[in-house]
């Protein structure tokens, strides 16, 4: 069963008018990260966080906090690895990593049909189902 929608609002370009996407968190398909991706919305860990890797036709990166401050404390508490249950197709939102159980506070938005990251552990835990244009 799907649980809580996020909505995000950015400016894709200083000065430029904001515009929103709204996300599906799916704690069924990997009940770890949605619980720590709903942590930090709940904090407000991303306020004002960038794009700040973005690889056309791949991904969009974000979850380095404003405040490094903020992103020291989050970004020093891995999560376990959760199962993979979803493909990373578009619109899915996975964690990244640099290896096994190193999950913490930053997250992609896949473009496209990436599910050779499937077996690379991977795990969606939720999708973009409005604004996947932003």
């Amino acid at each position: 069963m799907a649980g809580p929608k996020v909505k995000f609002t950015v400016e894709v370009a200083e000065g430029s008018p904001q515009q929103q996407f709204l996300v599906q968190v799916h704690p069924e398909w990997a009940p770890l990260g949605a619980q720590r991706f709903l942590q930090l919305v709940e904090c407000g860990y991303f306020t004002e966080s960038r794009f700040h890797r973005v690889v056309e036709g791949f991904m969009v990166q974000f979850g380095l906090a404003a405040d490094p401050a903020v992103y020291k404390v989050w970004g020093t508490q891995p999560i376990k690895d959760d199962e993979v249950k979803a493909s990373n197709t578009r619109g899915k939102m996975s964690f990244a990593m640099r290896g096994p159980d190193t999950r913490s506070c930053q997250v992609f938005v896949n473009f496209g049909n990436n599910d050779s990251l499937d077996d690379q552990g991977f795990s969606p835990f939720a999708e973009v189902i409005e604004g996947m244009e932003v």
